[in-house]
Order: structure tokens, then sequence, then C-alpha cells
């Protein structure tokens, strides 16, 4: 029978719930909106309107079974774009582990996860040319374009689901390794609300009351002169959250021309880092049947470099 819990994506974050229901499920117009109508469908197990907001992580429930509903393993509806060879090399050699139903790949900085605003192509699309997938899986957790690092993906809707349903519970985490401005000594938990305010390109993340729930945990793991290595891990997943949130706390990523300081970005230029010091480098990954993993994949060469000359 198919499924009829639909774990919200990233990609559909923002989105209304009619467009969620004709995008997702395949569904018309009219059918999605007499379904919301007769109460039919809900998000985390309340009743909701068509115009409701939805984020990332909650659960659309159909609860009448005489709905047409797509099957478990249907792929994401678009196809993948075409990437550069070089690329689909590159994403390949990425692979740390493949699954039938799930994918873990270490992206590079530089690359969108998603196509789109000028990019024809993103990572997903190198990644569903690497594994010979007709349609791109689908990534758990935001990487930004200049954030490299471990990005799990759903190679199915039930791999995706089954990700989405994790990373909601906890058990799929990933620890982000961060180079900061200044000294930061100990551990802390950084609990501001974000808001994202400008116009689209140029948006700032900045903490606000009416904002959403941000939060995230730092521990410094090394501190020399000038900066200190921090490892992170989020308990949401906000758009630059963990930029937004250092710079707030005063000591910037070094690398980030949108949140940085003209000292972050003095010590920047001398070190010759041309991207964010950011890079997940753990992930906890849950398995079928219970099995928990850990996969972890070292600094980048720049970063280490960048490091090194801290010395």
């Amino acid at each position: 029978m198919p499924p009829r819990d639909f774990t919200v994506d990233r990609d559909d974050e923002g989105a209304r719930l009619e467009g969620f229901l004709r995008r997702r499920l395949g569904w018309a117009r009219t059918l999605a909106l007499k379904a919301l109508r007769k109460g039919w469908v809900r998000i985390d197990g309340r009743r909701a309107r068509a115009d409701a907001r939805l984020a990332a992580g909650q659960v659309v429930r159909v609860t009448n079974y005489a709905l047409p509903l797509p099957e478990a393993d249907a792929p994401p509806a678009a196809p993948a774009r075409p990437a550069p060879p070089a690329a689909v090399e590159d994403a390949r050699a990425s692979l740390r582990r493949v699954d039938e139903d799930v994918v873990v790949s270490a992206k590079p900085a530089g690359v969108v996860v998603h196509a789109g605003s000028g990019h024809a192509w993103g990572w997903i699309d190198a990644l569903a040319a690497a594994l010979g997938d007709a349609a791109p899986p689908v990534p758990v957790g935001r990487l930004d374009r200049d954030t490299s690092g471990l990005l799990a993906c759903g190679r199915t809707r039930a791999g995706a689901r089954r990700l989405f349903e994790a990373l909601r519970a906890g058990a799929l985490a990933r620890t982000y390794t961060a180079a900061v401005h200044g000294r930061l000594p100990g551990e802390g938990v950084i609990d501001l609300a974000l808001e994202k305010r400008g116009a689209p390109g140029a948006e700032r993340v900045e903490p606000s009351d009416a904002g959403r729930a941000a939060r995230t945990r730092w521990r410094a793991v090394e501190a020399r002169a000038e900066a200190t290595l921090l490892a992170l891990e989020l308990d949401t997943g906000r758009t630059h959250q963990i930029r937004a949130h250092l710079a707030a706390l005063g000591h910037p990523l070094l690398g980030d021309p949108r949140y940085g300081t003209a000292a972050s970005a003095a010590l920047t230029r001398r070190l010759g880092l041309d991207r964010l010091f950011l890079h997940a480098g753990a992930l906890r990954l849950p398995l079928e049947g219970g099995e928990v993993v850990t996969l972890l994949e070292s600094l980048p060469p720049a970063l280490e470099r960048a490091w090194s000359l801290l010395g």
C-alpha cells in the first residue's frame, strides 16, 4: 500500500500546503482543495488550511485511503539536469556510502547543492549521473555553496522519508568543523531566533524575536593566537544558521564575506582563504534495522593549509 505520510524536505520549506500536495502527490488543484476542506490532510496530526506554510521535517498525512497516492519508491519527479563530465567524476569520487535508497557524498566547496539562481546544475545532478539514476537524490540537511563535507541523500522517496524522520528524531546528525576569528574557549549554546532580511541574492539572516527558533551547540577544539577551531552541532537547520550565530557571538567564520568583520576579513586575506572555513566532517547515519554508523571526512587541503599558517 502506498505511504500516507510525507515528510517535508528543505526544498519545500516555506511552501503552501496546497502547492505541496499538487507537486509531491500529483493532485489537481480541485482535489487538493477538496481534501483540505474535508479535513483529509493533516500536518503533524493537526488539521491544516490550504495556505499553511510548511517547515522542513514536518509530516503531511493523508487520512483518506481512497485518495490517489504515489508509490513508496517513486523517485522525485524532476529529472536530473546535465552536469559537466568533470563534476560527474568528482561526484563519483565523493561517494562515501551507497545503499539502495540512501547515498552519502563528500560535497566540495564552491558547488551549489541545487540548481537555480543562475546555476544550471547542482551537486545532486552530478550525483545522479555518477550513480546512474534518472532523478537526483533528495538531500537531507543544508550545505551552503562554500561549505564542504558529508551530505546524506535519499535515492528514493522511502529513503528520503526515513532520513528526514531520523533528522527530526535526532538520530541523523552532522558535526561541523569551523575556524572563527578570535579566541573562544570552552563550550556553549547559541539560542537565538533568526529572521531572513534583504533582497534575493543578498539576504542576511539576523537575530530577531520575530524570527524562527535556532539553536547551535559549539565546543572549542584548538585555540591559536588569532583564531579558534570549533566543533558545532545544529539542533535546527535554518539558512546561514552557523554563520549568523557565530557572527552574533562576535566570532565570525573565517572566509565569510557576508557576516565577517574588517578584522576577520584581513586575517582571511593573509591566509589566502577563498572559501568559508566550514566543513561537515562527521555524520551520524542510522541504518535500517537500528544500526548507527559514523562517517568521517577530513578537512580539505585548503583548510588544513590555512589552519597550519595560524600556527
